[in-house]
């Protein structure tokens, strides 16, 4: 049903979490990863969710290079084996390993959640970060999901290729995320 989706909206966006479906192949993710990007030249968006699947298994879906993945600041630190609270000081640092991480499987973006500091977008050549405004938070849960819904819709609504975003798109994406998960979280 997926792969029938896919073929019906090709070169559209496909947002997927890091666990496969139950009773499914241990290569699902990678799988699918490879099969629409490769078959129906989708961008996949790729959340890892590293408290539910081992850190090797997601390491073999990101060499199928998806488009962009997110973690947030604690699946990034185990993803580049740091330490989270070292991660959360040093921009730059995250900025290195990110890039270290698009350039060893492909990927185009790196955006890492970093809850009420915001988030941090990379790509080979760019990083931008955006603040979170202060909010009394009532639920994080789902912000990030929000957040990749909302970079899906703006760049629908504003004709952004994510592939090949220009300076101004590359922001506006990177606000997209932290407003919908603020919105979220609120």
């Amino acid at each position: 049903e997926l792969m029938e989706s896919c073929r019906r909206n090709e070169k559209e966006v496909l947002a997927l979490a890091n666990q496969a479906p139950e009773g499914t192949d241990i290569n699902y993710m990678a799988d699918i990863i490879e099969r629409t990007q490769n078959n129906h030249g989708m961008f996949t968006i790729y959340d890892l969710k590293l408290e539910s699947v081992p850190r090797d298994d997601a390491l073999s879906v990101l060499k199928k290079g998806p488009g962009m993945i997110k973690p947030n600041l604690a699946e990034f630190s185990q993803l580049t084996e740091m330490d989270k609270d070292m991660l959360r000081n040093d921009w730059d640092a995250i900025v290195h390993n990110a890039r270290s991480i698009i350039k060893q499987n492909d990927i185009d973006l790196v955006l890492i959640s970093l809850d009420k500091d915001g988030g941090i977008l990379v790509d080979k050549n760019r990083a931008a970060h955006a603040n979170a405004p202060e909010i009394k938070v009532e639920s994080p849960g789902c912000a990030g999901d929000t957040g990749i819904a909302a970079i899906i819709d703006r760049a629908k609504k504003r004709g952004f290729n994510l592939r090949k975003l220009t300076d101004p798109q590359f922001k506006r994406v990177l606000s997209a995320f932290v407003a919908g998960g603020v919105a979220t979280a609120a």
